[in-house]
């Protein structure tokens, strides 16, 4: 790791105090572990597949580079279609449960806990403000509220949506919303300037995002690149990063 966990905690004691002096809302602070890979990446990407699937999972290799990237991400960063524009921000989590009864009863805790419900409207807002930059006056809404369950956790989902400016297009949308709100914190480019001191070295792939440009129609759809394994090849076989963050 690139942190121990005495430092790992005293980061987080100086971000709690950058909110406290009211220089932040929140900040995800993400750490890094690096270590040889007992597998091919691929087999990595199949296991997940199985035992993880996400909506917007994502598979890349550049054989000439010797890299992979192989994500299990359950999160939308942006998708366009028929010239409207929309993003789901996620913030709130609780495991699954091994009942349906315990199922329920965490997924209540998940929609009564101030904590969470605060961070997720945050999030909402930031992306509202992001979404309008590119739309059409009047067209932004926050289209929908849910608790999607996946195979490991259950998240609070916000879809937020408007009609793309004529004056705007693909890339203008992408420089809009890139990189994720849930994944730098806020406000975005306080966080993200902080987040540089405090990382003090690049994230490369993670919490970035990975997606496709159709040129003949605009449409667009791109992930949030966490839940993520780096693989770099070598002589002696792949070594790999992972991350992971918390706000």
């Amino acid at each position: 790791s690139n942190y121990s966990d005495d430092e790992h905690v005293e980061i987080v004691n100086r971000i709690q105090d950058s909110i406290q002096a009211g220089q932040l809302y929140q900040l995800n602070f993400g750490r890094k572990w690096k270590g040889e890979l007992s597998e091919d990446p691929w087999l990595t990407m199949l296991r997940l597949a199985k035992k993880n699937p996400s909506p917007f999972a994502s598979w890349m290799i550049i054989p000439d580079q010797g890299l992979a990237i192989c994500s299990s991400s359950p999160e939308l960063l942006v998708s366009m279609k028929n010239g409207v524009v929309r993003t789901r921000p996620i913030k709130g989590t609780r495991p699954r449960g091994s009942d349906p009864i315990q199922e329920t009863k965490l997924r209540q805790e998940l929609l009564d806990s101030n904590k969470e419900m605060a961070e997720h409207r945050m999030l909402v807002d930031l992306e509202r403000n992001d979404i309008a930059l590119i739309s059409k006056v009047g067209t932004v809404e926050h289209s929908a509220f849910q608790v999607e369950a996946y195979a490991q956790v259950q998240h609070l989902v916000s879809e937020v949506k408007g009609k793309i400016s004529k004056q705007k297009d693909v890339w203008d949308v992408l420089c809009a919303l890139f990189p994720g709100g849930s994944i730098t914190g806020c406000p975005k480019t306080v966080t993200i300037a902080a987040i540089d001191e405090i990382e003090k070295e690049p994230r490369s792939f993670w919490t970035g995002s990975m997606g496709y440009i159709d040129p003949r129609n605009t449409s667009a759809g791109w992930n949030i690149l966490i839940r993520t394994l780096e693989a770099h090849e070598s002589k002696s076989g792949w070594n790999a990063t992972i991350q992971a963050g918390g706000g």
